[in-house]
């Protein structure tokens, strides 16, 4: 009888162990997903800025203009400031009258820029993973 609370413990731990890697998983891409947020609006703002102040600011379709304003405005220790954290470059789109700055997100494909949807929110596995923030005009 005595044992009984140590075997519920032990299976309890055996379980969290079989589950901990996705959890885990699923807490770094939430915590990925809102750092790429702020880099994402971050951005924006400075893209907003330049075109503000009629300074140099990379165009839709630049890759390379794109990449190097990201380089001279941001930094990252350790990493290239112009990729996600996922290892895939920032882009900037014409979307409708706007740019937009994208991250494709963990699947590192282009998909749509979720509407409603939170960063990192896993509620929704099937939603749009991309992160996206509208430059400022």
């Amino acid at each position: 009888m005595r044992l009984m609370p140590l075997v519920l413990v032990a299976g309890g731990l055996a379980g969290l162990a079989k589950t901990a890697p996705q959890t885990t998983e699923r807490v770094l891409q939430t915590v990925r997903s809102v750092l790429v947020q702020h880099e994402v609006a971050t951005i924006a703002r400075a893209i907003g800025q330049a075109r503000t102040l009629g300074a140099a600011a990379p165009q839709p379709g630049q890759q390379e203009a794109l990449a190097a304003f990201i380089r001279e405005t941001m930094s990252a220790k350790g990493r290239d400031p112009a990729l996600d954290l996922w290892e895939t470059p920032y882009r900037l789109e014409l979307q409708g009258q706007g740019l937009v700055v994208v991250s494709c997100g963990p699947n590192r494909v282009r998909d749509a820029c979720p509407s409603g949807v939170a960063p990192g929110d896993t509620s929704l596995d099937s939603a749009p993973d991309d992160v996206c923030e509208t430059v400022p005009p």
